[in-house]
């Protein structure tokens, strides 16, 4: 697997790490409809500031489907993923976000062979994704 394609597979499982986006976009929704709700309930400038709080939110509320939706998708290519041990280091760095070091303690796995089998489980998810791709728009290819 050339490092192009290393790279793209690397980016297309990163879109599992989605919690800390989500939880932004939930707070910021969440201080949108606060500030919506403190503004008095009468005139046509307080009727259009709270018509747009609402607007935000609906658009806040569906990116974070958004979000969900790939980082599912993610999980599911990752499932696929025959060898347990490459399995359990995507899960590791790319649903959990954990560092390498983190990871070679959690699996008892050096760093040098822990790089190895994260090659060979981005080639699976290439090969995985490369029989079955989801939609255009999550194709690494």
């Amino acid at each position: 697997m050339e490092l192009l394609e290393q790279m793209r597979v690397k980016a297309w499982l990163n879109q599992a790490q989605v919690g800390h986006e989500i939880a932004e976009l939930q707070r910021s929704a969440a201080n949108l409809q606060a500030r919506a709700a403190s503004v008095p309930a009468c005139g046509h400038e307080s009727r259009a500031a709270v018509e747009a709080a609402r607007r935000y939110a609906q658009l806040i509320q569906e990116r974070v489907t958004e979000l969900q939706a790939r980082a599912a998708a993610v999980r599911a290519v990752i499932a696929q993923v025959p060898d347990e041990r490459e399995r359990a280091v995507l899960v590791h760095r790319y649903v959990n976000g954990e560092t390498w070091e983190a990871i070679s303690d959690a699996t008892n796995y050096c760093c040098v062979h822990l790089h190895r089998i994260h090659r060979a489980a981005l080639s699976s998810v290439m090969n995985i994704l490369e029989r079955a791709p989801l939609n255009e728009s999550d194709s690494v290819l």
